[in-house]
């Protein structure tokens, strides 16, 4: 899949060198395994990797809060985790595009 081969190529390569015996049968290959190869297919196409920068010092709900509007006014946000409590302001994260790092660590300097 990672080669831009698709689940049916796939598929369809084990069923025509599957050993002569799977080949008697029918199906040759069990429906679990060929299910199988379309949600392994499925998985690995549905995640994208972006390079980011991840921001986790804050010195405020306040201040996290108005950098994730920003970075989503920007078009930055890919990520944010939020706590409600000030006590678990330390867990709290927000990862953005990392052509976006100059924008964010000026909003954020200019906002200290």
């Amino acid at each position: 899949v990672d080669s831009g081969v698709d689940a049916a190529a796939i598929v369809a390569y084990l069923e025509r060198n599957a050993h002569p015996l799977m080949a008697a049968q029918t199906p040759v290959l069990p429906e679990t395994v060929v299910n199988q190869i379309h949600l392994w297919a499925k998985e690995r196409s549905r995640m994208a990797a972006d390079r980011c920068k991840l921001y986790d010092a804050f010195d405020s709900l306040r201040r996290f809060d108005e950098a994730c509007t920003y970075a989503r006014e920007i078009g930055a946000h890919l990520w944010s985790r939020r706590f409600p409590e000030e006590r678990n302001l330390h867990k709290c994260s927000l990862a953005v595009r990392a052509e976006a790092h100059g924008s964010m660590k000026s909003f954020l300097r200019a906002a200290a």
